[in-house]
């Protein structure tokens, strides 16, 4: 299969949600009784809705809990633990007989939250799966393109490492550090600049890559790099130059300058996402015009990590270190990867309703991205040795057709509700702080250029 009808690869990374969270309602008689899709199944028990499979109990403060659909999208009471130990207890590995039995989520939520587990017996939200109605924008898109159900986040620890796997292939850090600035990577978009591959960020509120110091200026004062998510349909519809890669960067809620976050990140719900994600579709198959450069285009979505959610399927065994700078003691390599995400690529270059079952992962992207674009030469050692075993796809094999298909227009939904914020001021997240930081260098350096980029929040007032 030529991966020559790819024009333009089109990556949306969205926020902490688990496949089994979003997707496992697919294989669930109640919902889409798909068999090809490793999702859920069991009978519902009536009088507690949980899902009945002894593969997925989770026993902790004294109950045996299961997870359980919910229909209705709506907020959680916190976010949930999703850094390196906490996904160590989740995935609970048994030494007796040398597997992963994904049984401890609710014992990870509980270790959190210990005063839950006393007064409030009741599933935790880490066991709840939602059913499509929840979230019926993905729930199209899983429906009418191609959904990659073995997509795992490439190392089970919390957001940060994962969204370096995602733009460059590796990690210097094994958690997020809560500080700023990150260190910074070779990202994709340096393997691009290399390779002569057009590229362009479009964000509707302040870039991940802000985050490193030295890309801060960059996503501020080159319009040509990096650009606000209000011009994508229009650059998309219109613009002889568009470019080959592009990032789509939503309102992300670690951002505390962000008005309205749409990154799907908890404890939030899933609406504001999904306004987005319809946004994104309508910019891209919406009219006539777009329908055009639709015909040779991949939009990628996925979640950078599973944000503590269960899921049932254990993780790959890929061995992951996390460098330091030389000379300075590194941490503990990790030996597998982290639980798998949502991950749904839509195309006219796809089958719909299709499922690609092979073992993917962030660093897939990466690797299809230099098939395409530089055939003959890996994307970098990294990903090569990453891919070697043959443990991991390339992103490439999702693409089954040489001419494109007919796809359908956008639905028609919503409008969607947007977030109520909780009263009071609440304490900033380790991500969040990272964003703080970010934000002040920037008013120091860049004022003139942060007109645009949502200067109040619930969250924070003013920077400084």
């Amino acid at each position: 299969m030529s991966l020559d009808a790819v024009k333009h690869v089109i990556v949306l990374i969205f926020e902490n949600r688990s496949f089994d969270h979003l997707l496992g309602w697919m294989r669930h008689p109640r919902y889409g009784n798909n068999p090809a899709i490793a999702g859920l199944v069991g009978d519902i028990d009536p009088a507690t809705g949980a899902i009945v499979n002894d593969d997925y109990e989770n026993d902790a403060a004294g109950y045996p809990f299961q997870p359980y659909f919910d229909d209705s999208d709506g907020p959680f009471l916190s976010d949930l633990p999703h850094g390196r130990d906490a996904v160590a207890r989740q995935m609970a590995f048994d030494h007796t007989h040398q597997r992963w039995t994904m049984g401890g989520f609710a014992d990870a939520f509980f270790h959190d939250n210990p005063d839950m587990g006393r007064i409030n017996p009741k599933p935790p939200g880490c066991l709840r799966m939602l059913g499509p109605a929840a979230a019926p924008m993905t729930a199209f898109l899983a429906r009418n393109y191609c959904v990659c159900d073995h997509w795992f986040t490439p190392i089970p620890t919390d957001t940060h490492p994962n969204r370096f796997m995602a733009l460059a292939g590796y990690s210097k850090i094994d958690s997020t550090q809560g500080g700023f600035p990150e260190p910074d990577h070779r990202l994709v978009f340096d393997w691009a600049t290399d390779n002569g591959v057009p590229w362009r960020v479009y964000s509707d509120g302040f870039s991940f890559c802000s985050l490193m110091l030295d890309r801060l200026p960059a996503t501020l004062t080159q319009p040509d790099r990096f650009r606000r998510f209000h011009d994508f349909a229009s650059d998309f519809q219109n613009a002889a130059d568009f470019p080959s890669l592009v990032l789509l960067e939503p309102q992300f809620a670690d951002d505390p300058f962000a008005s309205a976050p749409s990154d799907n990140h908890p404890p939030f719900p899933m609406a504001p996402g999904e306004g987005f994600l319809l946004r994104v579709y309508q910019a891209l198959c919406g009219t006539e015009a777009a329908r055009r450069r639709w015909a040779e285009t991949m939009l990628v979505v996925y979640y950078d990590e599973h944000g503590g959610f269960f899921d049932h399927v254990p993780p790959l065994p890929v061995t992951t270190i996390c460098g330091r700078d030389p000379g300075q003691p590194q941490w503990p390599a990790f030996q597998t990867t982290g639980p798998r995400v949502p991950a749904i690529v839509a195309s006219p270059l796809v089958e719909p309703g299709s499922v690609f079952s092979g073992n993917l992962d962030h660093t897939s992207v990466l690797r299809f991205l230099a098939e395409r674009f530089t055939p003959g030469r890996a994307y970098d050692d990294r990903v090569r040795d990453r891919h070697a075993s043959g443990l991991l796809a390339s992103l490439g094999a999702v693409v089954t057709r040489d001419a494109a298909r007919q796809t359908p227009a956008p639905p028609r939904l919503g409008p969607f509700q947007q977030i109520a914020f909780p009263t009071g001021r609440p304490a900033l997240t380790a991500g969040q702080k990272a964003f703080l930081g970010a934000r002040e260098q920037a008013h120091q350096n860049h004022s003139d250029d942060l007109a645009d980029v949502h200067p109040e929040s619930f969250f924070v007032s003013k920077a400084g």
